[in-house]
């Protein structure tokens, strides 16, 4: 027989979904269906709400026609005033023909369309009347409004029934937008309470649904709760019954057989126990003077050889790295002496480059004050030929040289100057450098001193520890003495273990069945 709750979890949960799925659907169709149904009846009572306002616009089109016609006529000896009526009319009178022709097209309800059509018929026998006034008018044979009144009486009622008409259509659409209120106000009442109960019983399934998974997991899952607590407390001989054949009732059998593999097994581990316990209280009253020297002794014999063997490593390379250091230190004093003296030579060579930039400067001063005093007797020599006239004029050409000349000469001398100031600022900076060079250069020669003077120390400190790493050594001998002298009760003791080992080995291969 068929039953839910021993389904697999994967398969109640589908068939859950499927069916939620389902009702979802329907309530979907159903929703659709009454939005269709509504837009229907919208549409409809839209259509006809225009053909209401359509039929408003032909009474209102044609008083805007006999208005016309009555200033026209009214105004009848002002021919242009009589035009400007007459184009209104045409307006008028094309639209209204539009209107109709465009509603007999579209409309569906026989007895409108038969009113439409008679109206036309009407509006072009109006027309056709109004225009032959309209002609008689304008060629003179009609002068007074009394007489274009009494011709149009003729076509009075084609304009009754045209507003007759248009108000029958009017309030035939009125009739049925009436007629289809509360039907539709009905079906949108339909549609709302149906859609409403499909989603409460979608809402009441989905509850059920859901409890009765609910219920299905976590009644199984509580019981499996409680038996590993016991389980966990020590109590091997809970156990549970097992009614359904989904994951739930297969975990709670695995813990059912889990709780019995249990059982045996600690059984076993109880007997294994007590023989373990006879040999190590054996064992423990033999090997009790043995633990407590080979422990102490072997300890402090690993201990001591380690720390030896890394403090002779780090003697022998702190007293390799300290004559290296030594040599080292030794070597940088004479060089940072000779780079000392290399410095004071060079801090005298740029204070002479210095000074010789300045005799270069002054003579550049000399040159320029003769440049002067030449372009000076050139400016002369060129007014006096310029008064010797015709025999001067040779000498005003050699005199124009001359300034040139000494003016090429200023312009040289101008840009030597520069150059020579120049590098006189950069041997004066370098000057400068060199002397706190120099001044760096003693302060690490007084530092490699001392430096040269700690070495020295280390260097004989370290002789002195080379002289307790042999002691320790002795020291160490010793020791190894004592250690030789136990080995006999190792030896002893060891026989005692090996059956401490045989139901030691025995208690782990029947742990070794569980699985952590």
């Amino acid at each position: 027989m068929f039953s839910f709750s021993s389904q697999k979890i994967g398969t109640r949960l589908s068939s859950s979904f499927g069916l939620l799925s389902l009702l979802v659907a329907a309530t979907s169709t159903a929703g659709v269906y009454g939005i269709v149904s509504t837009k229907h009846n919208a549409d409809y009572l839209l259509q006809v709400s225009s053909v209401a306002k359509n039929a408003a616009d032909i009474r209102r089109i044609t008083l805007d026609e006999r208005r016309y016609e009555k200033d026209m006529f009214i105004n009848i000896e002002d021919k242009k005033t009589v035009q400007s009526y007459k184009e209104k009319w045409d307006a008028s009178n094309a639209d209204l023909a539009k209107r109709l022709n465009a509603a007999i097209e579209s409309t569906r309800e026989k007895e409108d369309k038969a009113l439409y059509v008679d109206t036309l018929v009407n509006l072009k026998a109006y027309t056709a009347g109004f225009e032959g006034i309209y002609q008689s008018i304008l060629s003179g044979e009609v002068t007074r409004s009394e007489a274009a009144n009494t011709l149009m009486k003729k076509f009075k009622e084609n304009t009754y029934k045209l507003d007759e008409n248009a108000a029958k259509i009017d309030s035939l659409s009125y009739e049925r937008i009436n007629a289809e209120d509360e039907p539709f106000d009905n079906r949108f009442r339909y549609n709302i309470n149906f859609i409403i109960v499909v989603y409460q019983t979608i809402l009441l399934a989905a509850i059920f649904i859901s409890k009765a998974i609910t219920r299905s997991i976590t009644e199984p899952m509580k019981q499996a709760l409680d038996v590993t607590s016991s389980l966990a407390k020590g109590d091997l001989t809970h156990q549970v019954a097992v009614i359904h054949n989904d994951e739930t009732g297969q975990l709670l059998r695995s813990i059912n057989e889990t709780s019995q593999s249990l059982s045996g097994i600690v059984g076993s581990i109880t007997e294994s126990s007590a023989d373990i316990l006879s040999s190590a209280e054996k064992s423990l009253a033999e090997s009790s003077e043995l633990a407590s020297r080979n422990e102490s002794q072997a300890a402090a014999l690993e201990e001591t050889s380690a720390s030896l063997e890394e403090f002779r490593g780090s003697i022998e390379q702190t007293s390799y790295s300290t004559a290296k250091a030594n040599e080292l230190a030794s070597n940088a004093v004479v060089i940072s002496k000779m780079s000392g003296d290399n410095i004071d030579k060079n801090i005298d060579l740029m204070h002479n480059l210095a000074i010789s930039a300045g005799q270069i400067n002054e003579i550049i001063t000399v040159l320029d004050s003769i440049t002067f005093q030449t372009n000076l007797l050139a400016l002369n020599a060129s007014v006096e030929a310029a008064r010797a006239g015709e025999h001067g004029r040779g000498f005003s050409v050699v005199a124009t040289e001359v300034r040139n000349l000494a003016n090429r000469s200023a312009g040289s001398a101008s840009e030597i100057r520069d150059l020579i100031q120049k590098i006189g600022a950069e041997i004066h900076a370098g000057e400068v450098q060199i002397k706190e060079t120099g001044t760096s250069i003693r302060k690490s020669i007084t530092s490699i001193e001392t430096l040269h003077t700690i070495m020295n120390e280390i260097s004989s400190t370290a002789r002195e520890q080379t002289l307790s790493v042999e002691q320790i050594r002795i020291a160490m001998g010793q020791i190894d003495s004592a250690t030789q002298l136990n080995s006999s009760l190792a030896r002893e003791s060891r026989n005692t273990a090996e059956g401490l080992k045989d139901h030691a080995q025995q208690m782990m291969e029947t742990v070794a069945s569980f699985k952590i």
